[in-house]
């Protein structure tokens, strides 16, 4: 009885702890704070992409800019995040592919309607 008792409490802790965070909430805590600089403050609140900044080189403007992500796919984001060799103010986040896959449905459903 103990056995039984004690399995039942064990696996409906699972349970409550699953739902404790749905997959919104875990995408945008995602997306503002990742591992300590959230990808809003260069991408911008829904992913439209952003100017950050500018420099001079050579007497010339160099602009620096974040990509519109919004409708970004998985290999698209999981790339730029792994991948991408150029890459120069980008941080290097080290997200699972079920963080990715969070962020991604975070973006969609924060711009279903919002015409981004």
């Amino acid at each position: 009885m103990k056995k039984t008792l004690f399995a039942l409490l064990f696996v409906s802790s699972f349970a409550a702890a699953e739902s404790f965070i749905n997959s919104f909430e875990y995408g945008e805590m995602l997306y503002k704070n990742p591992r300590g600089v959230g990808c809003d403050k260069c991408h911008g609140k829904y992913g439209e992409g952003m100017n950050i900044g500018s420099y001079q080189k050579n007497n010339k403007t160099i602009k620096i800019v974040a990509p519109k992500i919004s409708k970004s796919s998985f290999n698209d984001i999981k790339n730029s995040l792994k991948f991408n060799k150029k890459r120069s103010v980008m941080p290097e986040y080290f997200l699972t592919d079920s963080e990715i896959e969070a962020l991604i449905y975070y973006l969609k459903k924060i711009n279903e309607g919002s015409g981004g």
